[in-house]
């Protein structure tokens, strides 16, 4: 199902990085040092978004010196929810009506054509509508 690239990484690094700079230096909403048993983390079971979140997470807590980042040691446990429960995307589990969503948009795009549904506005529109 695809896999993180490095670029993609490090984005997300960067994306830690601009949180611990917003939640932890400049509000001090977010604690400054990783500890276990206050972080939850989750993600799909996807492991590209699981990489994502691990990347993030180093960004926000590793510290921007890179002496101090050499020495960093924590592992950031990220956790991932059974497919029965899971909220993050849509699933058929969670959600029985999503097959029928999906046809009536599939059949919708084709009697209208993909051109006119590629304003996200006219498709939550039609999604709002069934």
């Amino acid at each position: 199902m695809g896999r993180l690239t490095s670029n993609g990484y490090d984005m997300a690094v960067k994306l830690g990085q601009t949180l611990r700079d917003r939640y932890i230096d400049r509000f001090k909403l977010v604690p400054s040092n990783y500890k276990a048993d206050e972080i939850l983390a989750y993600s799909t079971a996807i492991q590209r978004t699981v990489n994502t979140l691990q990347g993030v997470l180093h960004g926000l807590y590793t510290d921007p010196d890179p002496a101090a980042a050499a020495a960093a040691t924590a592992v950031v446990k990220v956790g991932v929810r059974n497919e029965s429960r899971e909220v993050m995307y849509g699933s058929a589990v969670t959600c029985p009506l999503l097959p029928n969503i999906t046809a009536a948009v599939r059949q919708e795009r084709q009697q209208i054509g993909e051109a006119e549904l590629t304003d996200s506005y006219q498709c939550l529109r039609l999604l709002l509508s069934m």
